[in-house]
């Protein structure tokens, strides 16, 4: 704005009175004024010339004392005022258009000197209205909400300013992530809305509020921060900062940029950052193991080394704690065992005491509680699954809470799989097109699927059912090949493949599997034990994983021209390869749910024809029972329960069959009623805004289809602050969220004078005393 205003400090009648006094000098030098009477003296006339040509010099210098004099009475005035200095005089009347953005992330819900002080966002909302209010008349602002989806409560920029105040009133904290870019682009889209409709204003201010959390403008440091910083800090900075980057030169081209720092620098916070159970697969009246991990950030000489109380809540009973002594800047990991009495979904809940950020002082998960764990097994050849039931099952026992059944792939047109936990193919030469379609369904919901292939397997059936979208789903032998096969070097060996126009395009097979070979194996490699279902095995190589004879089995393209065998291709991931690098076992998630492909078979009947010699000995190794079993625990886990779902992220709900709306019970206990298309098997809801306990019901159901647990995202429990020195120069960083006495110490774009006011009448007073001396010298 550009313009100078006075903030009075004192009573307006004083501030009256004082301004009344710097007339003081002025009406003394009236009152004082020397009266003569003429008297006419021919002889004085000489006399009366000279001292007329000495009076006006008199008279110059008492007004030059008296413009002093009053100036310095009326710069204490205006100094007692302490008035501020809008920056650039020369804008002076200059109509502005202001996009103010507040920062309504989780991070801003950090409170000063603990949870009942002032949060980020108040601070916050209190700059951004004293700027609205002392604003000139005629001046537009637009509002902006940056926390998960950026809104602006605003459609068109506002001229009443009383609005705007109330605009930014209304604005509460989210519990998501602050999506900068997208919050610059719609700040971009404000700012050409207004030159749309013809605002006509001179200039144009992109102010925005927030706590500079790293997690949020980290980006826009560039790569250099990333230098020696944690591994989820340096990661956050490398995510786009160059396409960041080029969204803020873009605004600045179109208004001036600046950033109002509100946050706390050191300040401390306890956070849980994870929690998971060891078994996902839980059953009733068996002790379930929970782990948690709780993190201490900040100063470490501002936080109390007390030990926390870490506690257990089940179904929102406290049922266990724990005492902790936090390290700083490092998770400490707390174990908790708990017995559940009757299945069902359970929400198990690890929470700490408050602090200044309460948000992340509790983290949920729901488990489902299973009376026993079902697990289908289809079987495509006799005693193809016998194996398998027996690693599951060793004992045979019915009351063992693993319970496999073994059914024939013909019967696979009757069967539910929704009615089991996990499901293994065993040797199974091909699915239909209805079988797969259900298959897929089953996975994405949260489904598991296990395969085992062996030599009734069509391999060119299962391209085109499951093939991958951008691995090829039909096999052509040739020696022209665009891809190579993971983990080998003989790229001029290789078949080539094409894309099939009819298979998924969300596969559950990652690759392309070409036709049985036999190379005799007598290695496995683990691959560093990097994989989570191998992870178990690392330091007991004595349970003979290493040892796995394998004669044949299916090759599998999966990266293109990649050199590194460990590396992901999108959701694959290699956790068991031959010693020539092909892979053993892959596994890919597919929605909610996982599925894992072992390239030979998980029976003794599978044949090689070259040797006459069985596939393979894995199922009759001392590994195979350990490893069925990991495998079915990470397949059973689904992706929800191995990371949890994050405020803002989407969930994905089955529809029940018949019902075409859910009814949402949200943690804010406000309901939510919604329409599912009539061609629709399932749905998904983008409205998880809100940290907490989110269940889905049909419409006139009695249970929910689904219980979901929703958590703020770990990040946002790091107060580390990204460093204003490397933004770009286009964005001006101010001072904003510190506090004395109640009253801000800076407010952005003005400048206080009331110092150089009391500077000046200071140098007044010395000049004053030198010319009076220097005067009076004269006259005398």
């Amino acid at each position: 704005m550009n313009q100078i205003v006075l903030a009075f400090g004192f009573a307006n009648l004083a501030i009256l009175g004082w301004v009344a006094a710097a007339a003081a000098p002025i009406v003394i030098h009236l009152w004082m004024r020397q009266t003569h009477r003429e008297t006419p003296w021919a002889a004085i006339r000489f006399l009366k010339a000279a001292l007329e040509r000495h009076a006006k010099r008199l008279r110059l210098q008492q007004w030059i004392l008296l413009a002093i004099r009053t100036l310095i009475l009326l710069l204490i005035t205006l100094a007692a005022a302490k008035p501020f200095l809008d920056a650039g005089l020369g804008d002076v009347g200059v109509r502005t258009h202001r996009v103010l953005v507040l920062d309504a992330s989780a991070s801003m819900r950090l409170a000063e000197g603990g949870p009942d002080g002032p949060s980020r966002l108040v601070v916050a909302k209190r700059l951004a209205t004293e700027l609205v209010s002392g604003s000139r008349g005629g001046d537009l602002h637009s509002v902006i909400v940056a926390g998960g989806a950026s809104q602006s409560p605003l459609a068109q920029p506002a001229g009443d300013r009383s609005r705007v105040v109330e605009a930014i009133s209304r604005i509460e904290p989210t519990d998501g992530v602050a999506d900068l870019a997208e919050t610059l682009r719609l700040a971009e889209r404000l700012v050409e809305r207004a030159d749309a409709v013809g605002s006509r204003v001179e200039r144009t201010e992109v102010i925005v509020y927030t706590d500079l959390a790293a997690n949020t403008w980290g980006a826009l440091e560039g790569a250099a921060a990333a230098e020696g910083a944690p591994a989820s800090y340096a990661a956050t900075i490398a995510v786009a900062s160059g396409g960041l980057r080029s969204v803020v030169d873009s605004l600045a081209e179109l208004a001036t940029v600046s950033v109002v720092d509100v946050g706390l620098t050191g300040a401390p916070n306890r956070a849980v950052s994870r929690v998971e159970i060891a078994d996902p697969l839980p059953t009733s009246s068996r002790p379930v193991r929970i782990t948690a991990e709780v993190s201490r950030f900040g100063a470490a000489a501002a936080q109390n080394d007390e030990p926390v109380v870490a506690e257990l809540v089940v179904d929102g009973l406290p049922v266990d704690e724990q005492r902790l002594q936090l390290a700083p800047d490092q998770p400490t990991v707390v174990e908790f065992s708990h017995t559940f009495k009757t299945p069902g979904e359970r929400v198990v809940e690890v929470r700490l005491g408050a602090d200044a950020l309460t948000i992340d002082n509790s983290r949920r998960l729901v488990v489902g509680v299973r009376p026993h764990v079902r697990v289908l097994l289809v079987a495509g050849r006799r005693d193809a699954a016998r194996y398998v039931a027996d690693a599951l099952n060793p004992t045979g026992s019915r009351d063992a809470a693993l319970r496999p059944l073994v059914v024939s792939d013909a019967e696979l047109a009757t069967l539910d799989f929704a009615e089991y936990d996990a499901v293994f193919f065993c040797n199974v030469a091909r699915l239909t097109q209805d079988e797969t379609t259900r298959l897929e369904r089953y996975v994405r919901g949260g489904g598991g699927v296990i395969f085992f292939l062996g030599d009734r397997v069509d391999a060119e059936r299962y391209n085109r059912t499951f093939g991958s979208t951008f691995e090829a789903a039909v096999w052509r032998p040739g020696r022209d090949n665009p891809f190579r096969l993971l983990g080998s070097d003989r790229r001029s060996e290789q078949p080539s493949f094409s894309v099939a126009a009819d298979h998924p395009s969300s596969p559950l097979l990652p690759a392309a599997l070409g036709e049985p070979v036999s190379r005799a194996s007598y290695r496995v490699d683990p691959l560093e034990y990097g994989h989570p279902i191998v992870a178990p095995f690392r330091g007991r190589e004595a349970a003979g994983l290493l040892t796995t004879p394998v004669s044949r089995y299916f090759p599998l393209a999966i990266e293109p021209h990649a050199a590194d065998k460990r590396a992901d291709h999108g959701t694959a991931r290699v956790a068991l390869t031959l010693e020539n690098g092909d892979p053993l076992l892959v596994t890919v998630d597919h929605g909610a749910g996982r599925c894992a492909w072992f390239t030979t078979d998980g029976s003794l009947a599978s044949v090689d024809p070259a040797g006459g010699e069985p596939w393979t000995a894995l199922p009759a190794w001392p590994s195979f029972l350990p490893l069925v079993h990991e495998t079915l625990r990470y397949v059973a886990s689904g992706v929800a329960a191995s990371g949890g779902v994050l405020v803002g992220e989407p969930i994905t709900v089955a529809a029940a069959a018949g019902a075409r709306r859910l009814e949402v019970d949200r943690p804010d206990q406000r309901g939510e009623t919604i329409d599912v298309p009539a061609d629709s098997e399932e749905w998904t809801y983008a409205g998880a805004d809100r940290a907490g306990v989110y269940r889905f019901t049909a419409e006139g159901g009695a249970a929910p289809l689904r219980t979901v647990a929703v958590n703020v995202d770990p990040r946002e429990s790091d107060p580390r602050r990204a460093s204003a020195e490397r933004f770009p120069r286009s964005v001006t960083v101010r001072r904003g969220g510190d506090t004395v006495a109640g009253d801000q110490a800076s407010t952005l774009g003005r400048w206080a004078v009331h110092r150089w006011m009391l500077h000046i009448a200071l140098a007044l007073v010395l000049l004053e005393t030198l010319l009076a001396q220097r005067f009076g010298r004269a006259r005398a």
